[in-house]
């Protein structure tokens, strides 16, 4: 019986020591009178200030937006390539393909 007794007291402290530890949680590690983030965040945005600011963003977008888009499509599309070097031909083998005029080295294989 005294075994018992003693399991329940071990529980009992364990317990104690768990409801202490998660108080020490609820304190803060950096106790100073800073403001937090989300205090500088909030004050720094009120709502008002959210609105204002979304409002000059979509009048801005709508602004360029159809400015931008002109201008692209006054642009004649050139016929020659932006770049000048043969295509490898797609395909799917044990050999590793590279373009005429440019070499490659393994720097690490998957089976290594």
């Amino acid at each position: 019986m005294a075994h018992d007794d003693t399991t329940q007291q071990d529980l009992d402290q364990i317990n104690a020591m768990q409801a202490s530890m998660e108080e020490l949680e609820d304190v803060p590690s950096n106790a100073t009178e800073n403001a937090t983030i989300g205090d500088i965040i909030a004050e720094r945005l009120s709502r008002r200030d959210l609105m204002k600011n979304a409002l000059a963003a979509t009048t801005i977008a709508a602004t360029i937006y159809p400015m931008a888009t002109l201008a692209a499509y006054a642009k004649t599309p050139s016929t020659t390539p932006s770049f000048a070097f043969d295509e490898v031909s797609a395909g799917s083998s044990q050999t590793h393909h590279i373009a005429r005029g440019h070499n490659a080295d393994v720097l690490i294989r998957w089976v290594d």
